[in-house]
């Protein structure tokens, strides 16, 4: 009995040395907190790209998670293999060897596939999250023009990249994060020409996807507001294409946002259509649905009041 316990005793005391420290931190971390609570007290206001931060979060811990398949499936197949030669005494052979290399084949290409899948996924929301943060802070300049703007309005399935209000309209803005070819032809690689009906990039023959969608979106804000405020309410679509200059061809009820601050207030402005009850009334609905983001610091303390 005694020579079972002496390991017992030995091993909880090494435990209680390692573990200990930090489970007494970690106690004392709590204590120092407990009649803390953050100093906000509502929601946050959404800010550019809130969705497409958490989804690369997502993706980050899925990529985690796969990097560790990369290391642990080569080392299971090696000891599935390989490992039952040593239980017998000797050494693997040839053929064990030969077995692992198909077994390795076999298996390994499927974690790697979902790999460098999920790392060119990454690599498009980082460009989507890099154009929006962009077009999000030259629309916040514009508030001294005498806009409301609002980003990242959520929607069933779906969210507007930023919703622009002011006495000339509103104006649901889609961002587009486009990579320009790299062929050194100076502004002709960063040109892209709207003809009315399609874009057509330097890359590319022609792209109308943008134009839909930034449609579908004004509809369905100008849809959701006009219940939400009573009244009908037109909302027109913008197209943001940051880092791109764009040649219009033809004019038409669809606005491109392009360079700075000044070139955006500068094509957002025009004729006096809602009046200022009007625009508050607006701005309440959009400022309810933004307003959602919970505040991190002392999230696991006191409900806030």
């Amino acid at each position: 009995m005694e020579r079972f316990l002496s390991p017992v005793v030995s091993f909880g005391f090494v435990m209680a040395l390692v573990l200990g420290p930090g489970f007494f931190f970690v106690v004392w971390f709590r204590w120092r907190r407990r009649n803390k609570r953050s100093p906000i007290c509502r929601d946050i206001l959404r800010g550019p790209g809130e969705s497409l931060r958490k989804e690369l979060a997502r993706l980050d811990e899925q990529i985690n998670d796969q990097i560790l398949d990369l290391v642990v499936i080569p080392i299971f197949a090696a000891v599935a293999v390989l490992f039952p030669a040593y239980i017998k005494g000797g050494i693997p052979g040839q053929a064990d060897y030969l077995l692992f290399l198909i077994v390795y084949i076999i298996i390994f290409p499927i974690p790697l596939l979902r790999f460098t899948r999920k790392i060119r996924e990454r690599a498009g929301y980082r460009l989507g999250l890099d154009a929006e943060l962009a077009v999000g802070r030259e629309l916040n300049l514009i508030m001294r023009e005498g806009f409301y703007v609002f980003h990242d309005f959520p929607e069933d399935h779906n969210n507007i990249d930023h919703v622009v209000v002011g006495p000339s309209g509103v104006f649901a803005v889609e961002t587009k994060g486009r990579a320009k070819p790299d062929k050194g032809r100076g502004g002709v690689d960063a040109k892209v020409t709207y003809n009315g009906e399609a874009l057509y990039f330097p890359d590319s023959p022609k792209e109308t996807a943008y134009i839909h969608q930034a449609r579908k979106q004004a509809a369905s804000l100008s849809k959701w507001l006009s219940r939400a405020v009573g009244e009908s309410v037109k909302v027109k679509a913008a197209l943001a294409l940051p880092g791109w200059f764009v040649e219009r061809k033809k004019a038409d009820d669809l606005i491109i946002l392009y360079g700075k601050s000044e070139n955006y207030a500068r094509t957002l402005k025009g004729q006096e259509v809602l009046s200022e009850t009007m625009i508050k009334r607006i701005v309440h609905q959009l400022e309810g649905k933004c307003r959602d983001v919970e505040p991190l610091a002392y999230n696991d303390n006191n409900k806030r009041k």
